[in-house]
């Protein structure tokens, strides 16, 4: 039996939501981009929760690589231009569902048009945003019907044409590390058990699982140091820098 749906059914999840994900096809419709004379890389930074250092990670790899001088686009999540996202969390199923399709198709306007003549940072690959629905529906929070429509809705916004990033950085953390987290950071509106964050890791290392067999991932453990901690010493700053350098040499990036 699929240990994934064994630890949901542990965790509370009805076991017919469980077997939604367990049966349903991950999103994998991203083509790798194609290189033609001189580019700069694209990233996507992504990770296991909300959370964990996202946003944060981006400033960092974006003052390494101003550091080397070299020419950088990053795109945010924009969650504050989000009209559903405050009646969201207040239990609104409806807001919910607006809420994670808003996201979802900002996503793929943000993603239309990337320029090649800078390094580009994504925060929060669209996969990632799939995920969210995908915890909210295991978790109840979204009925099968509502969910029904978030997956033909999403999936008819042509990921086909949105070329996979150069390289995927994917932050991880234990359970108990991200849940210390999000009380420590989170905004004064969201809300979040040790459940949630539970399942919501374990949707998105579903995907990782796929992802790390056919893409460029570079996986970094943050249980050790809290990206999402600005006052992170210059050492480890540089570290970052120096791991997401190095990984992009390996694949072929050179300047």
């Amino acid at each position: 039996m699929d240990t994934d749906y064994q630890e949901l059914v542990k965790l509370g999840v009805a076991a017919n939501r469980a077997e939604r994900l367990i049966q349903s096809e991950l999103p994998w419709w991203r083509k790798k981009r194609r290189r033609v004379g001189r580019q700069w890389p694209h990233l996507e930074v992504g990770g296991d929760c909300l959370r964990i250092g996202k946003t944060t990670t981006k400033q960092v790899l974006a003052e390494q690589i101003g550091k080397r001088g070299w020419p950088l686009v990053f795109s945010d999540e924009d969650w504050k231009d989000n009209p559903y996202l405050k009646r969201a969390y207040a239990g609104s199923a409806a807001s919910l569902l607006n809420s994670q399709l808003w996201f979802a198709k900002k996503k793929r306007s943000q993603l239309t048009n990337i320029s090649d003549s800078s390094f580009w940072i994504q925060v929060v690959n669209p996969e990632m945003d799939w995920a969210y629905a995908m915890t909210n529906f295991l978790s109840g929070n979204l009925s099968e019907r509502q969910w029904l429509r978030y997956w033909r809705e999403y999936q008819a916004l042509g990921w086909e044409s949105v070329p996979f990033p150069d390289l995927l950085i994917y932050l991880t953390a234990s359970v108990e590390v991200l849940l210390e987290r999000f009380i420590r950071t989170a905004r004064d509106f969201e809300a979040a058990d040790e459940k949630y964050i539970r399942v919501m890791q374990l949707v998105n290392q579903r995907w990782l699982r796929l992802a790390e067999k056919k893409r460029q991932v570079l996986v970094i453990d943050t249980n050790h140091f809290d990206y999402s901690n600005l006052t992170g010493t210059a050492r480890a700053r540089e570290q970052l820098g120096r791991q997401l350098f190095t990984r992009l040499a390996e694949v072929g990036w050179e300047y």
